[in-house]
């Protein structure tokens, strides 16, 4: 497998020979061995996404011999799990490994369903094949994760990952990147709006878990490829959730960089939206910044939270929005509070 991968290129011109690869390849995904098993999940996703124009549509055909290995069971690590002293092997074999190799999976799944030759209901159709157990799995232990159990909440997370995987797998294009947009088809982009609710909806109810929105943050930034510009009217509800009294710095810093990135994607579209939420959002970043340090770590995150939120400030100007902030509310919130960096 790892020959394949790293000779990629001589499939390219011999591409009679790519189904023989894959069938083997989706054999040994089931490898007896834990080590070889997980493993072969990350060259299978390198695989597919090397090959991906030269592969046909054998999207039930991969649906379907993954099946038993897109099942989530978020393992809570025992104690002591994630000491220094853990070695190699056992950090592999552990639970947390094994999830971050499946994630793999997903985001292979979804490059064969995004394949051209894959007509877009077909595509839309096999996503939901993956996304519905998900769903139902996510309502099953809502309510299990609200009173704080923590397994139904690593579930949630994992949940939320995998879905924010599946979207990656289907468009890897971020605003701002120099790859050329190629969003997916408009079915495809309806189809995991169901994702982006599902995700907010676990979101608001779960926001004071750090694990939530880190999965929630994350699966944001993979569904603004697929979403497009269908993503700005949840806007508010993202920076409400992701934003919260509990959040950390570095939390807050992480989330400013993705909006950047909205905005420099979407500056011709985002103008009302952004209008509405500013003056909300800068009260929360502003409460981030006031809050007092505790230690030498606390104090890099601030700095660069600030740095951040000067770069947002830029971002804004720099994309003919700087009107947004002038009106007279704006303007006294934006600069009675401005830190300086």
């Amino acid at each position: 497998m790892e020959i394949c991968v790293r000779y990629s290129s001589f499939f390219e011109h011999h591409t009679h020979l790519i189904p023989g690869v894959l069938e083997n390849f989706l054999q040994l995904v089931h490898h007896p061995v834990k080590r070889v098993r997980t493993r072969s999940w990350y060259l299978f996703q390198r695989l597919v996404k090397l090959l991906k124009p030269h592969i046909g549509n054998v999207a039930q055909t991969v649906i379907e011999a993954l099946g038993d290995l897109l099942v989530i069971q978020a393992e809570v690590p025992e104690d002591g799990a994630d000491g220094d002293d853990m070695s190699s092997e056992d950090h592999e074999a552990s639970a947390d490994a094994v999830f971050n190799s499946q994630l793999y999976l997903f985001e292979a799944v979804g490059i064969i369903c995004s394949t051209a030759v894959v007509p877009p209901e077909k595509q839309v159709l096999y996503a939901q094949s993956v996304m519905n157990p998900i769903f139902l799995d996510m309502e099953k232990n809502l309510g299990a994760a609200k009173s704080n159990d923590e397994r139904a909440l690593l579930q949630m997370h994992h949940d939320i990952m995998a879905l924010g995987t599946l979207a990656r797998g289907f468009s890897d294009w971020m605003p701002g990147s120099s790859t050329p947009a190629t969003p997916p088809a408009p079915e495809v982009s309806e189809a995991f709006g169901q994702v982006s609710e599902a995700t907010l909806v676990a979101l608001e109810s779960l926001k004071t878990s750090f694990n939530v929105r880190t999965a929630a943050r994350f699966a944001f930034s993979r569904l603004i490829g697929v979403l497009g510009s269908r993503i700005l009217p949840q806007l508010p509800r993202w920076i409400d959730g992701l934003l919260t009294q509990t959040s950390s710095k570095d939390e807050m810093a992480l989330f400013l960089r993705l909006l950047d990135q909205v905005i420099f994607g979407f500056k011709g579209e985002i103008y009302g939206i952004l209008d509405t939420l500013l003056t909300p959002f800068l009260q929360r970043v502003f409460a981030g910044i006031a809050r007092p340090t505790t230690g030498t770590d606390d104090e890099i995150q601030l700095a660069e939270l600030k740095r951040e939120y000067v770069n947002f400030l830029l971002a804004v100007l720099n994309n003919d929005l700087g009107s947004v902030i002038v009106s007279q509310s704006k303007y006294l919130i934006l600069y009675r509070s401005l830190p300086l960096p």
